[in-house]
């Protein structure tokens, strides 16, 4: 059963209801208005003050996030497409759709 879960919960797409089309329509959903608030753009608050975007499955946080926010947000970089990574002993990275972000955990500086 554990591995049963495991790979539903690692082997699917998040596909909002919000952007069925008309040919896969979800009964009911039209009348009662029940994915109105599903946008890509809602987020969800996480532990460490940082982001977790429903529509992606991924969140972003601390000096990634804020540089993400400085520097025009989802217009400049679009929505995360993974997880921060740790790319050497002090550097992390974050892919977004039109973008990298890459910050320096010692000095706080970040790039794209």
């Amino acid at each position: 059963m554990r591995d049963l879960l495991n790979w539903g919960f690692n082997t699917f797409d998040w596909i909002s209801p919000h952007d069925i089309t008309i040919h896969d329509p979800i009964p009911f959903a039209a009348d009662w208005h029940y994915f109105d608030m599903d946008k890509k753009e809602t987020t969800i608050p996480t532990a460490d003050q940082g982001r977790y975007y429903i529509y992606t499955g991924y969140s972003i946080s601390g000096s990634i996030m804020a540089y993400f926010d400085k520097n025009g947000g989802l217009k400049t970089f679009g929505f995360p497409t993974s997880q921060a990574k740790t790319l050497s002993e002090s550097v992390l990275s974050q892919q977004f759709e039109h973008n990298t972000i890459r910050c320096d955990q010692k000095t706080q500086q970040c790039r794209s």
